[in-house]
């Protein structure tokens, strides 16, 4: 069951969670992004890839981990290790 309690602006699910709905697709929102990172550090093109290597050493990754509440040195680790198998983005990282 899924309510809207439009005065308060908070969504309702079943009666054991309560929480803002606009955090909750913000939150969803920057996920996406950090999805998109992921896949394009599997699946684009080398110029895709070598872009995800650079924006995980920059500060805006860490402030877009912070809105989708990931730990972003984790995820950056993560990241790293998906990236320094490909040779060009290693080469940038200094990995290999």
């Amino acid at each position: 069951m899924l309510m809207t309690d439009k005065s308060n602006k908070k969504l309702f699910i079943g009666v054991w969670t309560e929480t803002h709905h606009e955090l909750t697709s913000e939150s969803r929102l920057w996920k996406h992004v950090i999805c998109q990172a992921i896949s394009d550090s599997y699946l684009g093109t080398d110029k895709e890839k070598l872009s995800v290597g650079k924006w995980i050493l920059t500060e805006d990754f860490v402030a877009v981990c912070d809105l989708a509440t990931l730990n972003s040195e984790n995820l950056s680790v993560k990241i790293k290790e998906i990236l320094t198998s490909k040779p060009l983005v290693a080469r940038y990282l200094g990995e290999r």
